[in-house]
């Protein structure tokens, strides 16, 4: 780096810490600047990232991969296998990601993410609408043959009949055999009626996966890191991180409830409609902040906002 061009960042750090007063502030003192308006922009930025990273739902998927893939009826073992791939793709893209953000840059990066991710979820919304839920007498006379808890007459009632969706499965299943009955064997009896492209919502899911873990997933970190004024940063990047960490927490709470009462396709839908609204106002407001130091970032936000 060239000498003037050395003094020049050493004179916009030393203006920096003067402009700060030259020393520690304190948290409250930092709270009542953070509402200042020229750090409006990268307090919105921040809480944006911090909301929409989690409501895509990929911690629920993550979390519940098992609970997902079983939906398309492709079994207990077959959905932990799947489970794995799952894992073994949000390592590689990750590492993807860590190699392309200085290259690439954050923002081109996450517009790509947030897209892929939306049009990878509307794939699985498309695959569970288009499941259809159908006992037939053999199926039954092969689940009441392998375990002795299910009660033939009560299933052979739901011989012939097409759900439409997996809601109305379950809540006939619920009614038959009871709830406790229901959730103890809803794995074999998914699989004994569904009928479903199970992979397209393999392709759906990972592709999703990978989308996240090369855009949103890391690189919201790094926005974090450089969007935040050194004046309120010991305030606001934690502020972020309670966001995304509560809703993330209520996201994998309610998922299952969700599963049940909304259906597949419904909560896959929500997860799209989330990531569409970030892309939406991420396109807005998150500028590029790649080769750029931080005061550089924090005139720039100060200005725009």
């Amino acid at each position: 780096m060239p000498a003037d061009k050395i003094d020049s960042e050493i004179a916009s750090i030393r203006d920096s810490l003067r402009h700060d007063g030259g020393q520690s502030i304190g948290l409250k003192k930092q709270f009542s600047i953070m509402l200042q308006p020229k750090f409006r922009l990268a307090i919105v930025v921040g809480v944006i990232f911090a909301a929409v990273q989690p409501l895509t739902g990929v911690n629920p998927i993550l979390f519940y991969a098992p609970m997902v893939f079983e939906q398309t009826g492709i079994g207990t073992n077959a959905a932990f296998a799947q489970t794995l791939i799952i894992g073994v793709v949000s390592l590689i893209f990750t590492v993807l990601a860590i190699m392309f953000i200085d290259k690439i840059g954050r923002r081109p990066l996450v517009n790509f993410g947030l897209v892929a991710s939306v049009a990878c979820l509307l794939l699985c919304v498309w695959a569970f609408n288009e499941a259809t839920y159908t006992l037939s007498q053999q199926a039954v006379s092969d689940l009441v043959a392998g375990n002795s808890a299910l009660n033939a007459e009560v299933l052979r009632g739901l011989v012939g009949i097409t759900f439409e969706g997996d809601v109305q499965y379950k809540t006939a299943l619920t009614n038959a055999l009871g709830l406790e009955t229901m959730k103890a064997n809803e794995s074999v009896l998914i699989q004994a009626a569904v009928s479903i492209n199970a992979t397209v919502v393999l392709i759906g899911i990972v592709g999703f996966i990978a989308a996240f873990h090369i855009s949103i997933g890391p690189i919201m970190w790094v926005v974090f890191s450089e969007i935040v004024p050194t004046q309120i940063r010991g305030v606001a990047i934690p502020m972020f991180a309670l966001i995304a960490s509560t809703v993330s927490y209520f996201m994998q709470k309610f998922f299952p409830w969700m599963m049940n009462q909304m259906g597949s396709a419904e909560v896959f839908l929500s997860f799209a409609v989330s990531a569409a609204i970030g892309f939406v106002l991420l396109y807005r407001y998150l500028a590029e902040t790649k080769g750029r130091t931080i005061e550089e970032i924090e005139a720039m936000m100060a200005s725009n906002s």
